[in-house]
């Protein structure tokens, strides 16, 4: 998988970037489940209930998903953050928006809780209003990150960015990479941060 996403810019990286949104916005409207159900169970949403706090974030992985294999490095492909005991935020390809732990469960196949190590519970409440002033912004399809003034987020530039301002002073201790040669952050890098504690995993995978 790094050989093929994680390089710094290029030539190849550069032209493949620069159809990733063009991609993106087809595959976004692909399914290609074809019936199939979703793997995630009722143990998934009584542990989102149980074992979250505002500002915990929600990796899901979603089989069978193009836009997902066609833009998102590594197995957890998307990046949600919890608002209370039955909501995240997200950025999607509608934009964001705030998500019930049914609905966000009903279109992925697994999920996993991380806890900031880094962030205090004050500073995760701030994540999360930050996270929430973003309501209604465009889905960020060309990966495009800058830590001031966005104007539209993919879905791990939003925990990024909510969490970023919420350490302000400091900087918060996110691990970004090259992404086809496009600085950004990917959900599986802040899976394999070292700053995220695993609470819960619905399945046992790396």
């Amino acid at each position: 998988m790094k050989g093929i996403w994680y390089r710094k810019p290029s030539r190849l990286s550069s032209a493949i970037y620069w159809l990733m949104g063009p991609l993106g916005r087809a595959a976004n409207h692909v399914d290609w489940r074809f019936g199939r159900p979703f793997g995630t169970t009722p143990a998934d949403l009584q542990a989102l209930r149980e074992h979250t706090v505002p500002g915990s974030v929600v990796l899901t992985h979603t089989d069978y998903n193009l836009l997902n294999k066609v833009c998102i490095p590594g197995r957890w492909e998307h990046a949600a953050m919890v608002v209370n005991k039955d909501h995240v935020i997200e950025a999607t390809g509608k934009g964001v928006h705030v998500t019930s732990f049914e609905d966000l469960l009903s279109h992925c196949d697994d999920i996993c809780i991380l806890e900031p190590t880094f962030a205090s519970p004050a500073m995760m409440d701030k994540a999360v209003d930050y996270a929430m002033a973003q309501l209604g912004k465009p889905y960020d399809f060309e990966f495009d990150y800058q830590l001031e003034g966005g104007q539209a987020f993919y879905c791990s530039e939003l925990v990024w960015s909510s969490y970023d301002n919420a350490c302000k002073p400091l900087v918060a201790p996110f691990q970004p990479g090259y992404i086809m040669g496009q600085y950004t952050l990917a959900p599986q890098n802040i899976y394999d941060s070292e700053y995220w504690t695993r609470v819960y995993a619905s399945k046992e995978t790396t």
